[in-house]
């Protein structure tokens, strides 16, 4: 007990935590860790965790419900009635099934999660090939001129040899007058 009348929190005993409850609690530490900095680098990875805590989380709250006892706690969920004795026991296939909801909830999201990041990546990288359309802008746009001895035209622009057929320039997209 500390000095405040509280159990100790690191220690196992009442009102503390088991070792299996710390092993918990460190996994889910690394995955929180991995998530954010897999989130901050854009990794699959990192939305695919995100994606299945999400899952897990939704998994758990649309769980099914014991008749006349409603949806069972946390700990029964997670164990999957493992602890449950007596007469208890006969809820250990409801626990069952809702573990398999938690489980089922964090597939499904971490895998739509981990497609929505690379479908999100595919369409940028091709956003970001694509030509810009060519002078959005208000202000003047370069044009291609013909050099002056009137040989082939070049654009005003970047000074690309452009051929006498070109209504763009093919480097910077600068319009021909």
């Amino acid at each position: 007990m500390t000095p405040f009348g509280r159990p100790e929190v690191i220690t196992a005993g009442a009102g503390g935590l088991s070792g299996t409850e710390l092993i918990i609690l460190l996994i889910v530490g690394v995955l929180v860790v991995r998530t954010i900095r897999g989130l901050k680098k854009g990794t699959a990875g990192g939305f695919a965790v995100a994606g299945a805590v999400v899952g897990a989380i939704l998994g758990f709250l649309f769980r099914p419900s014991v008749p006349l006892l409603g949806q069972l706690p946390l700990g029964v969920v997670i164990t999957r009635g493992s602890s449950l004795d007596g007469l208890d026991s006969l809820v250990r296939p409801f626990a069952e099934q809702s573990f398999n909801y938690v489980v089922a909830g964090a597939i499904l999201c971490a895998g739509i999660m981990g497609a929505l990041r690379n479908m999100i990546i595919q369409n940028g990288s091709a956003a970001a090939t694509a030509p810009a359309a060519p002078y959005l802008s208000t202000a003047a746009a370069p044009t291609v001129a013909a050099s002056a001895s009137g040989s082939a035209p070049f654009c005003t622009a970047c000074g690309t040899p452009l051929p006498n057929v070109a209504a763009f320039c093919g480097k910077c997209g600068a319009k021909r007058s």
